[in-house]
């Protein structure tokens, strides 16, 4: 299978991702053991996170990237290893640390970012 992207933002493809990671947070509640040793663990939901890093950006790609990223919450379409399918959910973005990789001609250094799903899957 050959992916055409991995990420979309808004409907929007981010371009020039040189490493991708989706993450399957377990959230479980009350884990205990039966008097045989065994372990009960309820499980509540399992929560999407991705942390993905561009390549080396232009300031325009830059700016467009922090202006997704300044909104409250995004639409993100990712790429599921799990399921080999694209997903669909509303994320917000972590921290992220725009850093000039030269001054002439001005280009940024690879981005970081992580994101988190609003709801389980």
């Amino acid at each position: 299978m050959k992916l055409t992207y991995t990420l979309k933002i808004n409907n929007k493809v981010i371009k020039n991702i040189t490493k991708y990671s989706a993450i399957l947070n377990e959230l479980t509640g009350n884990e205990q053991r039966n008097a045989c040793g065994g372990l009960i663990r309820y499980r509540i939901a399992r929560i999407p996170s991705l942390s993905v890093e561009t390549g080396i950006l232009e300031p325009e790609e830059m700016k467009e990237l922090l202006q997704l990223l300044a909104l409250p919450k995004v639409m993100i379409e990712w790429y599921d290893p799990e399921s080999g399918t694209y997903r669909f959910g509303e994320f917000y973005a972590g921290d992220h640390e725009p850093e000039i990789y030269s001054m002439d001609p001005l280009r940024y250094a690879p981005l970081k970012i992580d994101f988190q799903a609003l709801g389980g899957i």
